[in-house]
């Protein structure tokens, strides 16, 4: 009899490690559960974060308004009140790329040419298409002045 004892007293504790080794198991595997999901809604919520930023752009066109609207290249184009700036390459075009929404003065300038400013405003997500010709600078005549020197 103290055999069936011995025997029933050790399945008793043997249940109860085997509850509580299985109740563990059960709050580990639940850990890590809570842990993927966790991990899984981070990521999710910082790649949101970092492609839901829209950003716009705006390319444009200079034309040469003297010589039958023809593209006008190395024509200094900058974003003004920054460091932002580009040249048009060889069919005159232009582009800004990663720009925050918002309104910009976008300033044009070619060696004996008027320079232009041009006001643009940028919406979230999407592109600004501008076309602008530069007119030939003129200068006064009566802002020149000639000197005449003699010689002997």
């Amino acid at each position: 009899m103290k055999n069936d004892e011995q025997y029933l007293n050790n399945f008793y504790i043997s249940s109860a490690n085997l509850k509580l080794t299985l109740s563990l198991f059960l709050c580990k595997r639940n850990l890590q559960a809570t842990m993927k999901t966790i991990f899984f809604v981070f990521t999710l919520i910082i790649s949101s974060l970092t492609f839901g930023q829209e950003t716009s752009s705006i390319q444009g066109n200079i034309l040469d308004g003297e010589l039958f609207n023809e593209p006008l290249l190395m024509a200094n184009v900058s974003i003004e009140n920054t460091s932002i700036s580009t040249h048009t390459n060889f069919r005159g075009n232009f582009e800004f790329d990663d720009l925050t929404p918002g309104s910009y003065n976008i300033v044009v300038q070619f060696l004996g040419y008027e320079t232009i400013e041009l006001p643009v405003t940028v919406a979230p997500g999407e592109t600004t298409n501008i076309q602008a010709s530069l007119k030939a600078k003129t200068l006064n005549i009566t802002d020149l002045m000639a000197v005449k020197t003699a010689s002997k």
